[in-house]
């Protein structure tokens, strides 16, 4: 008595039920990677395209004040408003500025400090020689 779950895989039907699927998988990928690369291509143009992308456009950063000013700022001498680990507020004549330690170092709040260089729109600073938390 045959088994109805047996079958051979040598059978034409067998074969041509296999080429048949293998034939859908194949358009279906197709017509998938054809319609996504529409839509990639053209739903931007259109206006719930125009409504769903980014189009802003960065032109310009904030660090560019501080930079145009170094040859003023380095040298100078102020003290931390806060604790700097490494980075926090230093004050240069009553004037707030972002600022971090050379080296990642460390400052304690009212700490005397010197300007050596501006990075990236913050001052890089150091423990001034007149500091009493300065080991030197």
């Amino acid at each position: 008595m045959p088994n109805d779950l047996e079958f051979d895989l040598s059978d034409p039907r067998f074969l041509g039920a296999l080429e048949g699927a293998g034939l859908s998988v194949v358009v279906s990928v197709g017509v998938l990677a054809f319609g996504l690369a529409a839509f990639v291509s053209l739903v931007p143009r259109t206006r719930a395209g125009e409504r769903l992308s980014m189009s802003a456009e960065i032109t310009a950063n904030s660090g560019g004040a501080l930079e145009a000013s170094r040859d003023l700022l380095v040298g100078r001498h102020g003290l931390t408003h806060e604790a700097l680990r490494p980075s926090g507020t230093v004050f240069l004549d009553g004037e707030g500025y972002s600022a971090r330690m050379e080296h990642g170092g460390f400052a304690a709040a009212g700490a005397a400090v010197e300007v050596i260089a501006v990075e990236f729109g913050e001052l890089v600073v150091r423990l001034s020689p007149q500091s009493p938390e300065n080991p030197v």
